[in-house]
């Protein structure tokens, strides 16, 4: 149901309870001010799952290959931490995020990012490695711009999901002992397939996982600028590669 952020802010701010174990919010509302203030009456009371979905705009004019595309809108929400959510769910229509530069998500498992535009005031990478989130389990970023570079050493991630990172990735490193399943589509595409600069600028990847079962990978792929240690466990490969003989090889 969509609703006013002023109702949220008055449902939050009337709430005596200690905790929060389930709060959804989903409005078309785009002001980042009051998203900004209802996510901070809501971090000290959820106490289990957050879903804050704003959502997006669409552009009347097609995009030439890909049909109509999210507008993005100008403005910051300014994301502060949650000490006692156990999953956040965020869809921000394309609004800009300004992760908190201080805090520990102390029982977060589950974290996704959807239609959100990363600042570049943010390190998405060390918010999400262990010593900011130690025990998270289950990563997703899809639909996003702005994520650039992203570095993440993890002791406790079992499962990643990257997809759709229009502006286009140009360094992943990833070294997550635990990690079971790696889901990379479409983030280094844009920036080496789509980009009109003249620059050639070669992305590069590095992964460190030793418990990697599955790994779908369906992205531009070069085996000197991608790299795989450690994935003898690997199981199940998902790919859409011209060099899939290459890739194929982790798993003979």
């Amino acid at each position: 149901m969509d609703v006013s952020l002023a109702a949220v802010r008055a449902a939050l701010a009337a709430h005596a309870g200690p905790a929060l174990r389930r709060l959804e919010v989903s409005t078309e509302a785009d002001d980042p001010a009051a998203s900004t203030a209802a996510l901070r009456l809501a971090a000290p009371r959820v106490a289990g799952e957050l879903s804050f979905c704003i959502w997006p705009r669409w552009d009347d004019a097609p995009e030439e290959d890909d049909g109509p595309a999210p507008v993005r809108r100008a403005g910051v929400v300014k994301l502060p931490c949650f000490e006692k959510a156990t999953e956040l769910w965020l869809i921000l229509g394309l609004l800009g995020v300004a992760l908190p530069k201080s805090g520990v998500f102390a029982q977060l498992t589950a974290l996704a990012f959807r239609d959100v535009r990363f600042t570049g005031r943010c390190d998405l990478g060390a918010v999400v490695s262990s010593k900011r989130c130690p025990v998270l389990q289950k990563l997703q970023v899809h639909d996003s711009q702005d994520v650039c570079n992203l570095t993440i050493f993890s002791e406790s991630l079992l499962h990643i999901e990257l997809s759709d990172l229009h502006s286009g990735m140009g360094r992943l490193m990833i070294v997550a002992p635990l990690l079971r399943v790696l889901d990379v589509r479409h983030c280094f595409y844009w920036r080496t397939y789509r980009s009109h600069s003249l620059v050639r600028d070669q992305p590069y990847a590095a992964v460190f996982a030793p418990a990697l079962e599955d790994l779908i990978w369906v992205d531009a792929y070069d085996p000197t600028m991608v790299q795989f240690g450690g994935v003898e466990r690997l199981r199940k490969l998902v790919t859409q590669l011209q060099c899939m003989d290459s890739l194929a090889a982790l798993v003979t």
